[in-house]
């Protein structure tokens, strides 16, 4: 393998995808462009290690989080390679850079079996293995990885893939087998079991916001948010529904507004956002209610984010 034999250089690719994969005419499979190449030993690798490099669809975790990197970076771009190849999909998208990043370092894609009826759960499971979050859960060494391989070639079970905590492996029947399930039973019980919780939760939601109607009509207290005009409301007011109205759209705005921030870390746009998230948590006006609790709750989140940052 040409990661094999760079690795074994203490050289990481840190641009391993399909446009860098050559399939020569004798079937020679060679690995191209080295123009991103890091020579782990060599001066000043550490620092150049720091800076993200690389084709965000297909980079490692740690490449994106600036950290040091090693070949086990290389096995998970090749992996994610591996993924769309079988798949047609890449693993991790988004609409732009920072959603794709998002999603590499938060979420876990459709298992490759599920998009590929020809592709096994044994290799889905390879494929978990070789992406997943953390290098230390990936494959530590070349022999194990091919041996993995071998087996699923051989329409053995993988070895090591079993072990690896991630979500292309949910599902699996006691003993680590990976016959499939009765046909459909799996989706058809894990639907029902998402719309019970749904209808749970809008009931929930539609019996608080009852009682909360109710308990606020004539005693909500404190001035009116700004851009919310007295007048006709009013007699809507004694019932209660205009304060509620004025809430819902009071934390909407400001929750919009934090949202936007966080994805930007715009320093304004950040301090907008907690402008309004504490006029809410602060204000009179919502004293007691739900709103203020998730204001307070939302003002500690983007705290904490920023003294993470700030560490």
């Amino acid at each position: 393998l040409a990661l094999e034999h760079a690795a074994g250089h203490n050289v990481v690719h840190r641009d391993v995808k399909p446009a860098n994969i050559m399939i020569a005419k004798d079937g020679t499979v060679k690995l191209a462009d080295f123009g991103l190449a890091l020579l782990v030993d060599a001066p000043h690798a550490r620092e150049a290690s720091h800076r993200a490099a690389g084709t965000p669809f297909y980079m490692a975790p740690e490449i994106i989080e600036g950290a040091n990197a090693d070949w086990r970076a290389d096995q998970c771009s090749l992996g994610q390679s591996l993924y769309e190849a079988v798949t047609g999909k890449k693993p991790f998208a988004g609409k732009n850079v920072s959603d794709v990043f998002r999603a590499r370092l938060h979420d876990s894609p459709v298992p490759a079996h599920r998009l590929n009826p020809a592709a096994s759960r044994g290799f889905s499971g390879i494929l978990a293995k070789m992406t997943a979050r953390s290098p230390a859960e990936r494959y530590q060494n070349f022999r194990d990885l091919k041996k993995d391989f071998d087996r699923i070639a051989k329409g053995k079970h993988p070895a090591l893939a079993k072990s690896a905590r991630t979500a292309y492996l949910r599902g699996r029947r006691p003993g680590g087998s990976d016959a499939a399930p009765a046909r459909g039973s799996v989706e058809r019980a894990r639907i029902k079991r998402r719309v019970g919780l749904a209808l749970q939760a809008g009931i929930a939601f539609l019996a608080v916001m009852a009682l909360f109607v109710m308990v606020h009509r004539p005693e909500v207290r404190g001035p009116r948010p700004a851009g919310v005009a007295p007048g006709p409301d009013r007699a809507i007011d004694s019932r209660g529904y205009s304060s509620y109205r004025a809430m819902r759209s009071a934390w909407r705005d400001a929750s919009r507004l934090s949202a936007r921030a966080e994805r930007s870390g715009d320093p304004e746009a950040l301090a907008a956002a907690r402008g309004a998230l504490r006029e809410i948590a602060e204000n009179r006006f919502f004293d007691g209610t739900v709103y203020a609790a998730m204001a307070t709750g939302r003002l500690r989140e983007l705290d904490a984010a920023a003294a993470e940052k700030d560490g």
